[in-house]
């Protein structure tokens, strides 16, 4: 039996490895034939005119040397672009003037000018494009340029990468995990948001800003991203930009919440807290033609600094008391700030609230649904917040107390 069973691996061993090799060059183009794209850029203007422009990767691309000496990383990217009626024509137009085939299974990152997104019939071309064209990655992230010069974006500091794309992924993944003050959506959470029935996408949000000064004083020619906010969409259009504390909010209600901080202070005490391990839920009911929403969020907080401190009498438990009241007040009052002018301003409902009547009660929810805007008909009942400070650090100055 065991010969038996080393012969059929022996046999089989050869086989399953031939079909790998054969799977793998199933495309028939090899990789120095390819045009990988890494970014792209999508605007459409007045005139009713897209202009597509890619970040393809350039494997000659090199470190340079400068004169003291110290290898830089310089980019190694070249963008090319084309413009069409049709965002389809726009992206043939490209691979028609490159030497290889167009590839954009690596690509990181999509941007979408204001312009464009907030263009209803420019964004169903784009929706449309997406769902229809099978080699059209999903995965990307999917941000909202606010300057219109997009140039400006080619020109931004990108750290210690060579690639626009990568660094705006990498800085993506790394703000994720150390802060909640910006969404990063891939393409394919956009699409589902925009299909699902009582729920509005929204996107990430990157605004391009003039560098602070370098260290000899002048002025630097070179740009900054910023990726704090978010954009929304009220259907398939993007009608506003909402700031970073709505970022914050979005998140914890979003399950998408990893840490964020909050500066909290009032006559005795002033300090910056970290929220960590959130835990959140929104429950909705339907009574006398209004949305009930219920809101419950718990987290833990810990502070390295106390950097007012009035009374230094005060206990221990009785700070840890004071900065729990303080940043659960402002967490609370964040999250109404932020359901209020999604309801009252931009009328759209990022938060699922539809969707969540739409699961819990589908009768009820085809009656709201048929009155239209039924984002109106939500009533903020109840926001809990529970804080627990586990950590303080080390004080300089001992608390008396406990």
């Amino acid at each position: 039996m065991k010969r038996l069973c080393a012969l059929v691996v022996a046999i089989m061993c050869p086989v399953c490895c031939s079909i790998m090799l054969l799977a793998s060059c199933s495309s028939g183009i090899e990789p120095r034939n390819m045009a990988i794209t890494n970014s792209a850029i999508y605007d459409y203007d007045e005139s009713g005119l897209f202009h597509v422009i890619l970040e393809i990767i350039d494997s000659k691309g090199s470190d340079s040397q400068s004169n003291t000496g110290i290898v830089t990383q310089s980019r190694t990217s070249v963008i090319t672009s084309a413009s069409d009626y049709t965002l389809s024509g726009a992206i043939t137009a490209i691979a028609d003037k490159l030497d290889k085939t167009l590839f954009g299974t690596h690509n990181r990152i999509r941007f979408l000018t204001e312009r464009m997104a907030s263009n209803e019939l420019a964004m169903q071309e784009f929706v449309d494009f997406i769902i229809r064209n099978d080699e059209f990655d999903e995965r990307p992230l999917l941000f909202i340029i606010k300057d219109e010069d997009i140039e400006k974006l080619f020109k931004a500091d990108i750290g210690l990468h060579t690639l626009l794309g990568e660094y705006v992924y990498g800085t993506s993944r790394s703000n994720i995990e150390s802060s909640s003050d910006g969404v990063f959506i891939t393409t394919l959470k956009f699409i589902i948001d925009i299909l699902e029935d009582g729920q509005d996408p929204v996107a990430g949000f990157v605004s391009v800003n003039n560098k602070d000064l370098n260290l000899s004083g002048a002025a630097s020619d070179e740009y900054e991203l910023a990726f704090e906010g978010m954009a929304v969409f009220n259907g398939i259009k993007y009608i506003s930009y909402m700031s970073k504390d709505d970022a914050i909010v979005y998140n914890a209600l979003a399950g998408k919440f990893k840490r964020a901080r909050l500066s909290i202070y009032n006559d005795e005490i002033s300090t910056a807290v970290e929220m960590y391990e959130m835990h959140s839920c929104i429950n909705v009911e339907y009574a006398n033609e209004q949305i009930l929403l219920d809101v419950e969020i718990k987290a833990k907080l810990r502070t390295g600094e106390i950097l007012k401190q009035s009374d230094r009498s005060i206990s221990a438990s009785n700070l840890k008391e004071q900065i729990e009241i303080l940043a659960e007040s402002k967490m609370k009052s964040m999250i109404q700030d932020t359901l209020t002018v999604s309801r009252d301003e931009i009328e759209t409902d990022i938060f699922g609230i539809g969707n969540l009547l739409r699961v819990s009660a589908p009768n009820k929810w085809r009656m709201v649904a048929q009155n239209g805007k039924y984002i109106n008909a939500m009533v903020i009942n109840n926001i809990i917040v529970d804080f627990s400070v586990t950590y303080f650090g080390e004080l300089i100055n001992p608390f008396t107390g406990d």
